[in-house]
Protein backbone atom coordinates (compact mmCIF):
# COMPACT_ATOMS: atom_id res chain seq x y z
CA UNK A 1 0.00 0.00 0.00
CA UNK A 2 1.69 3.01 -1.24
CA UNK A 3 1.39 6.95 0.70
CA UNK A 4 -1.63 8.36 -1.37
CA UNK A 5 -3.71 5.43 -1.14
CA UNK A 6 -2.66 5.55 2.49
CA UNK A 7 -3.87 9.52 2.42
CA UNK A 8 -7.66 8.67 0.33
CA UNK A 9 -8.31 5.86 2.91
CA UNK A 10 -7.86 8.04 5.90
CA UNK A 11 -10.03 10.21 4.09
CA UNK A 12 -12.64 8.36 3.17
CA UNK A 13 -13.23 7.06 6.63
CA UNK A 14 -14.04 10.34 8.29
CA UNK A 15 -17.82 10.47 9.21
CA UNK A 16 -17.98 14.46 7.83
CA UNK A 17 -16.37 12.97 4.53
CA UNK A 18 -19.16 9.86 4.65
CA UNK A 19 -22.39 12.42 4.94
CA UNK A 20 -20.61 14.48 2.49
CA UNK A 21 -20.36 11.55 -0.33
CA UNK A 22 -23.87 11.10 0.45
CA UNK A 23 -24.84 14.60 -0.09
CA UNK A 24 -23.25 14.72 -2.88
CA UNK A 25 -24.49 11.78 -4.31
CA UNK A 26 -28.14 12.38 -3.90
CA UNK A 27 -27.40 15.68 -5.56
CA UNK A 28 -25.81 14.58 -8.20
CA UNK A 29 -29.10 13.06 -9.43
CA UNK A 30 -30.64 16.43 -9.27
CA UNK A 31 -27.41 17.38 -11.16
CA UNK A 32 -26.50 20.41 -8.25
CA UNK A 33 -23.45 21.54 -7.93
CA UNK A 34 -20.83 21.93 -4.98
CA UNK A 35 -18.47 24.26 -3.75
CA UNK A 36 -15.18 23.13 -2.02
CA UNK A 37 -13.00 25.86 -0.57
CA UNK A 38 -10.37 26.61 2.16
CA UNK A 39 -8.25 23.81 1.97
CA UNK A 40 -4.74 24.21 0.76
CA UNK A 41 -3.83 22.88 -2.86
CA UNK A 42 -2.52 19.22 -1.45
CA UNK A 43 -5.60 18.72 0.68
CA UNK A 44 -7.49 20.25 -1.48
CA UNK A 45 -6.32 17.47 -4.06
CA UNK A 46 -6.17 14.49 -1.88
CA UNK A 47 -10.00 15.32 -0.85
CA UNK A 48 -11.27 15.77 -4.51
CA UNK A 49 -9.35 12.74 -5.29
CA UNK A 50 -11.03 10.88 -2.81
CA UNK A 51 -14.53 12.01 -3.96
CA UNK A 52 -14.29 11.54 -7.62
CA UNK A 53 -13.37 8.01 -6.01
CA UNK A 54 -16.45 7.88 -4.40
CA UNK A 55 -19.40 9.62 -7.21
CA UNK A 56 -22.01 7.14 -7.67
CA UNK A 57 -21.86 8.65 -11.41
CA UNK A 58 -20.45 7.02 -13.86
CA UNK A 59 -20.20 11.02 -15.66
CA UNK A 60 -16.70 12.50 -15.36
CA UNK A 61 -17.11 14.98 -12.26
CA UNK A 62 -16.43 19.12 -13.69
CA UNK A 63 -13.83 20.75 -11.27
CA UNK A 64 -13.91 24.53 -12.06
CA UNK A 65 -10.55 26.38 -11.36
CA UNK A 66 -9.61 30.26 -11.86
CA UNK A 67 -6.82 29.74 -14.20
CA UNK A 68 -4.98 27.72 -16.31
CA UNK A 69 -1.84 27.00 -14.27
CA UNK A 70 -4.23 26.11 -11.58
CA UNK A 71 -6.07 23.09 -14.45
CA UNK A 72 -2.35 21.75 -14.94
CA UNK A 73 -1.33 21.74 -11.42
CA UNK A 74 -4.52 20.08 -10.17
CA UNK A 75 -4.53 17.33 -13.24
CA UNK A 76 -0.95 16.71 -12.15
CA UNK A 77 -1.53 16.19 -8.61
CA UNK A 78 -4.71 14.34 -9.19
CA UNK A 79 -3.10 11.95 -11.16
CA UNK A 80 -0.88 11.06 -8.32
CA UNK A 81 -3.64 9.37 -6.51
CA UNK A 82 -4.62 7.37 -9.50
CA UNK A 83 -7.37 9.50 -11.09
CA UNK A 84 -7.60 10.38 -14.80
CA UNK A 85 -8.04 14.19 -15.34
CA UNK A 86 -8.28 15.75 -18.55
CA UNK A 87 -8.16 19.49 -18.45
CA UNK A 88 -10.31 21.61 -21.21
CA UNK A 89 -8.95 25.15 -22.08
CA UNK A 90 -10.83 28.13 -23.01
CA UNK A 91 -10.87 28.68 -26.84
CA UNK A 92 -9.02 31.80 -27.96
CA UNK A 93 -10.18 33.89 -30.30
CA UNK A 94 -8.18 35.31 -32.81
CA UNK A 95 -10.13 38.07 -34.47
CA UNK A 96 -6.95 38.89 -37.18
CA UNK A 97 -6.03 37.26 -40.62
CA UNK A 98 -3.42 35.83 -38.99
CA UNK A 99 -1.88 32.39 -38.87
CA UNK A 100 -2.13 30.74 -35.47
CA UNK A 101 -1.74 27.31 -33.40
CA UNK A 102 -4.14 25.37 -33.52
CA UNK A 103 -2.93 23.21 -30.11
CA UNK A 104 -5.02 24.13 -28.06
CA UNK A 105 -8.47 23.71 -30.35
CA UNK A 106 -6.76 19.94 -30.37
CA UNK A 107 -6.66 19.55 -26.74
CA UNK A 108 -10.52 20.74 -26.50
CA UNK A 109 -11.29 18.15 -29.26
CA UNK A 110 -9.29 15.78 -27.59
CA UNK A 111 -10.99 15.96 -24.47
CA UNK A 112 -14.30 16.02 -25.59
CA UNK A 113 -13.87 12.91 -27.54
CA UNK A 114 -12.57 11.04 -24.52
CA UNK A 115 -15.92 12.49 -22.59
CA UNK A 116 -17.70 10.86 -25.16
CA UNK A 117 -15.96 7.60 -24.87
CA UNK A 118 -15.56 7.57 -21.05
CA UNK A 119 -11.94 7.89 -20.68
CA UNK A 120 -11.88 10.65 -17.75
CA UNK A 121 -12.62 9.98 -14.12
CA UNK A 122 -12.45 14.24 -14.13
CA UNK A 123 -12.54 17.10 -16.31
CA UNK A 124 -11.00 20.17 -14.87
CA UNK A 125 -11.73 23.46 -16.61
CA UNK A 126 -11.81 27.27 -16.17
CA UNK A 127 -15.01 28.81 -15.53
CA UNK A 128 -14.68 30.76 -19.28
CA UNK A 129 -13.22 27.47 -21.06
CA UNK A 130 -16.83 25.46 -19.62
CA UNK A 131 -19.23 28.19 -20.46
CA UNK A 132 -18.01 28.07 -24.08
CA UNK A 133 -20.10 27.14 -26.89
CA UNK A 134 -19.72 23.41 -28.76
CA UNK A 135 -20.63 21.25 -30.98
CA UNK A 136 -23.59 18.46 -29.60
CA UNK A 137 -22.42 15.98 -28.43
CA UNK A 138 -24.38 13.25 -31.30
CA UNK A 139 -23.04 16.02 -33.74
CA UNK A 140 -19.38 15.38 -32.62
CA UNK A 141 -19.84 11.38 -32.11
CA UNK A 142 -21.28 11.46 -36.02
CA UNK A 143 -18.00 13.29 -37.13
CA UNK A 144 -15.50 11.57 -35.66
CA UNK A 145 -13.39 8.97 -37.73
CA UNK A 146 -10.47 6.97 -37.10
CA UNK A 147 -8.40 6.46 -40.33
CA UNK A 148 -5.55 3.92 -40.05
CA UNK A 149 -2.18 3.57 -42.02
CA UNK A 150 -3.06 -0.06 -42.42
CA UNK A 151 -6.08 0.39 -43.92
CA UNK A 152 -7.08 1.75 -48.02
CA UNK A 153 -9.23 4.52 -48.04
CA UNK A 154 -11.24 6.24 -51.57
CA UNK A 155 -9.31 10.04 -51.50
CA UNK A 156 -12.65 11.28 -52.75
CA UNK A 157 -14.85 10.06 -50.06
CA UNK A 158 -12.11 11.17 -47.81
CA UNK A 159 -12.64 14.46 -49.30
CA UNK A 160 -15.98 14.83 -49.60
CA UNK A 161 -16.23 13.65 -45.68
CA UNK A 162 -13.47 16.44 -44.62
CA UNK A 163 -15.25 19.12 -46.73
CA UNK A 164 -18.93 18.22 -45.61
CA UNK A 165 -17.78 19.05 -41.97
Amino acid sequence: MNISTNILDSIKKESEFKSLVSSVNEKNAQKAPMIVSGLCEGARSAFLAALVEELESKKPALIIVHDEKSCARLAESLRVYGINPATYLPRDFVLQNAVASHDFEHERLDTLIGLISNEYDVVIATADAALQYTMPREILKDRIRTIRSSDEYDPDEICQYLTSC
